[in-house]
């Protein structure tokens, strides 16, 4: 059979003939319009006889005529007063409509157009008018508004493909411009088109009437992108419509099979997928609320795995850690976790949370997408997480979150204990299915009654049922004899405690001295709820194998999970319970775990920082905790990718390293960090960490730490564009190098403040420290030293036209960087030659060496030295009037700055190649 509704509504036998009555059509839409979900029978009857009170016998009859025309009456499932229609796959139009849709969004952004188109025009090509064009109930009426906007979306993708194959549908592009006025996309694909037919005047009139229309109707200039394709025009250059990779994450954890109990909180979720008014500026959100263990997650992650069809754009889930025994997760590094799921770049994350929450809501302003924000502390920490209108949102969390109801447009709901007999299903449910149970349901009802009726208790119990009949009656008598411990079990005054009981059951279940039982409570310690198992092994100053193992038995009895191999995560009641049993071991044991956790982190990350500079001085070489084995490293890549992997924890653990006055390992594992954060184009994490370094190693009394972390700080605030910090930093720098009589590390403060001085425009200043710097080093230095000062002074020979000495010292740096093996400083140094030989006018020299910088700049990954080689190549380039080939490079050094988000500086600035490109 097939169930049409994308148009009059249609129900067609096998032989295509349609059957059913008008009655029939209407009740079937009802049906469809849940996606395949149980629908109460008082609904049904509400919505389709209103004010006659919901008249049960008549839908019964018009139920049983309707499954007599269907081909299999079983079609229709009836369960506890629902109904329920499921069609078999590719019967129902709307749902193969959407996975169209869905799969040609994943064709567009693996930038394949021909299929993407192919799949988005079979969608569209399904459409026979109006959704359910024939059906006038309320609840088919939501239905179909959203399948009609997600129609028109559709079109739009369908339309960039058709653009990406080569296509010009000028005439079906006018046509949707007038039916659909207000939608840029629209607009912009028509004005491509007709400029691609050199009907370049045409195009500007669609802007221009496109322009009005929004001025008049809404008081809103066009977005950005209309803007950008009329620039193109004007400017005779080819428009390019901006299509962006679609990124679908699709991160909701696995659910349950079935739901207990929980059928009126699941039609409440349903509300939340009714459109919103048009001049909606908000997300529809959903708070659920309740006590600890109530179930609120377990409901959540249900829905949404219920409707993933709905949200063909994604689904987003993070847990806030609101309730841990950990601190709550900062709203800032969150929103910058969703901004990377959602495809941007590190780069490109702004830095104040302000500008992370405003990227956030442009990227996601309407789509429509799934947006699963658990366990929240507060109305402070989520609300701005809070998306444009578009998304759903279900924010799960143990307080009512008052305050953001009060500023927005919110569904409640509050979960309670389950009732006794969805609390005794549940539990009966892991029952083998020819089981005898001693005692048979009495036995079941006894526990759920134990377990408070609470879903996460309950579950965890269930576990212990699963064994086997024989297993009930003993479990039973466990939780007899722990009279104690059962009545904090659902304590009224303390909900944190809902859970104890339940997982002391399976801590118990370990041999009590056993290493795994003696890990359990130190591992509340780990920065983040995921860890590894380097690291765990510090904590417990035991092998990588042993920790290994113990971490596999604790996930045998559930207390952890293994999401990927050597990784493994608690939940936060789970971690709230092992914070508890920790307090039960003597203060010297935490405080040694405690050590050994940060010390492993500190010395990881400075070998992680060695592998990133192996040419830059070690900042002390203090000796490691006993039993703890720091990670090495064998190469950049292994280096990056474990700061890319931590960066989470290393956040977390800096504070906490401060608050236990564990100053040494604070001021290593801030400057290893801000390495890295500078290699990611983040200067501005790099000086707060960097600051929390210069604090410690003021308390230690460490000058000469005091003297390298201001050295370092002062290039991140260069980095950052913060020339008077940097000027600051780095005086101090060389004033207490010199204090310490430290003539090596003295001259690389003055180098460092040459630098700065030179983007400042002082380059006689910048030649007098650079020579300064080459003065220290030629008596305390290498010869790779005296040549990072060499390529410096050759910079600021450069500013003042000495080209001759400039093209010297560049080239003796280079030399001595080559024969020493630092490739990144070599690069620096081949960039600083070939803008020497470009000034003398020599273009084949400085080419050849420009190329070489870039391949070094390449290979190392940064790519912000990277930009630089390329803006310096392109004005080469231009000098040499080869327009055509400058025009590329930096085209390419300007989509590069863009991609890094790189703050503009005196030295690289995208407003001076904008203007160099423009002149070209």
């Amino acid at each position: 059979m097939r169930f049409l509704v994308l148009g009059p509504v249609r129900i067609l036998a096998r032989a295509g003939e349609p059957v059913g009555s008008s009655i029939q059509r209407q009740l079937v839409s009802l049906l469809l319009s849940r996606a395949g979900r149980p629908v109460p029978a008082e609904v049904l009857a509400d919505e389709l006889w209103p004010g006659e009170g919901a008249p049960l016998p008549r839908l019964q009859t018009q139920v049983h005529r309707l499954r007599k025309v269907l081909d299999d009456p079983e079609r229709i499932e009836h369960e506890q007063g629902t109904y329920r229609l499921r069609p078999r796959p590719g019967e129902h139009d709307a749902e193969r409509f959407e996975r169209l849709h869905g799969d040609g969004l994943q064709a567009l952004a693996a930038n394949d157009p021909q299929t993407a188109r192919d799949l988005l025009r079979e969608a569209v090509e399904l459409w026979r008018g109006p959704a359910y064009a024939d059906v006038d109930l309320p609840s088919v009426r939501a239905e179909a508004a959203r399948l009609d906007e997600l129609r028109v979306d559709t079109l739009e993708a369908m339309y960039d493909a058709e653009l990406a194959t080569g296509s010009t549908p000028t005439a079906e592009l006018k046509r949707l411009t007038e039916e659909h006025p207000l939608r840029e996309r629209f607009a912009a694909q028509l004005m491509i088109t007709l400029h691609q037919g050199d009907r370049q005047a045409e195009a500007l009139a669609v802007y221009q009437q496109t322009r009005d229309r929004l001025v008049a109707e809404l008081g809103v200039e066009p977005g950005r992108e209309l803007r950008r394709i009329q620039s193109s025009i004007l400017a005779e250059e080819p428009p390019v419509l901006g299509v962006q990779p679609v990124v679908v994450p699709q991160q909701v954890p696995p659910g349950v099979e079935r739901l207990y109990g929980r059928d009126a909180e699941l039609a409440v979720l349903d509300e939340a997928l009714a459109p919103a008014p048009k001049d909606s500026t908000e997300p529809g959100v959903v708070i659920v609320t309740g006590p600890a263990g109530v179930g609120k997650t377990t409901l959540a992650l249900h829905w949404a795995h219920l409707v993933r069809d709905r949200f063909p754009d994604g689904r987003l889930y993070v847990d806030l850690h609101g309730y841990s025994a950990g601190e709550p997760s900062e709203p800032a590094t969150v929103i910058g976790r969703l901004l990377r799921d959602l495809g941007v770049p590190d780069q490109r994350i702004p830095a104040t949370a302000d500008e992370r929450s405003a990227l956030l809501r442009s990227l996601t302003a309407r789509r429509r997408m799934l947006i699963v924000l658990d366990n929240v502390r507060d109305t402070a920490q989520v609300k701005t997480l809070l998306p444009g209108p578009g998304p759903v949102v279900v924010i799960t969390g143990r307080t009512r979150l008052t305050g953001l109801a009060a500023r927005h447009r919110v569904h409640r709901l509050e979960l309670a204990e389950l009732d006794e007999s969805s609390a005794v299903a549940l539990l009966g449910r892991r029952l083998p299915a020819n089981g005898t149970v001693q005692g048979g349901t009495e036995a079941l009802t006894e526990i759920a009654a134990i377990c408070g009726r609470l879903p996460l208790a309950l579950t965890l119990a269930a576990e212990k049922v699963e064994r086997g009949p024989d297993h009930l009656a003993g479990l039973l008598d466990d939780l007899r004899d722990e009279r104690g411990r059962l009545d904090e079990l659902a304590p009224p005054d303390d909900p944190d405690a809902d859970v104890r009981v339940v997982l002391s059951w399976s801590y118990r279940a370990l041999p009590k001295d056993a290493w795994p039982s003696r890990l359990f409570p130190l591992l509340a310690l780990c920065p983040d709820s995921v860890f590894r198992v380097p690291a765990v092994a510090a904590l417990g100053a035991v092998s990588e194998r042993e920790a290994r193992l113990a971490l596999d038995t604790l996930c045998s009895v559930n207390l952890l999970r293994s999401p990927e191999p050597r990784t493994y995560q608690v939940h936060d009641l789970v971690r709230l319970y092992a914070a508890e049993l920790l307090t039960e071991l003597g203060p010297n044991e935490r405080a040694a775990a405690s050590d050994r956790l940060g010390d492993w982190y500190a010395r990881s990350a400075e070998n992680a920082r060695r592998a990133i500079q192996p040419f830059n001085p070690v900042l002390s070489d203090r000796s490691g905790v006993p039993g703890v084995v720091a990670t090495e490293f064998g190469d950049l890549d292994a280096a990056l990718g474990w700061f890319d992997q931590e960066r989470e924890s290393l956040g977390r653990l800096l504070p906490r390293l401060v608050a236990d006055g564990n100053d040494q390992a604070v001021v290593q594992l801030a400057v290893a960090t801000a390495v890295h954060l500078n290699r990611r184009s983040s200067p501005a994490e790099a000086v707060q960490v960097l600051t929390l370094a210069a604090a410690a190693a003021e308390r230690l009394g460490d000058r000469a730490a005091e003297a390298s972390i201001a050295n370092r700080l002062g290039n991140s605030q260069s980095r950052a564009a913060d020339y008077p910090g940097a000027i600051r930093s780095l005086e101090r720098a060389v004033r207490l190098f010199a204090g310490l009589e430290d003539r090596f590390r003295e001259a690389i403060a003055e180098g460092n403040l040459g630098l700065v001085l030179r983007l400042m425009g002082d380059p006689e200043a910048a030649a007098t420290h650079q020579a300064r710097s080459l003065e220290l080093h030629e008596v305390s230095g290498t010869a790779n030293d005296q040549a990072v000062t060499l390529n410096n002074l050759a910079m600021a020979y450069l500013d003042l036209g000495r080209t001759d000495e400039a093209v010297t010292a560049a080239r003796r740096a280079v030399e001595i960087h080559a024969e020493a093996g630092d490739r990144d400083f070599e690069g620096y140094a081949a960039d600083t030659l070939a803008t020497a030989y470009a000034a003398r006018g020599e273009y084949d020299d400085a080419l050849r060496w420009f190329e070489r910088s870039l391949e070094i700049a390449r290979d190392s990954g940064d790519r912000w030295i990277e930009a630089d080689s390329l803006r310096n190549l392109g004005l080469v380039l231009r000098d040499a009037g080869r327009a055509a080939e400058a025009r590329t490079v930096l085209a390419r050094a300007l989509w590069l700055l863009d991609d890094l988000d790189a703050p503009d500086n005196a030295k690289l600035s995208r407003s001076e190649i904008t203007q160099v490109l423009r002149t070209l």
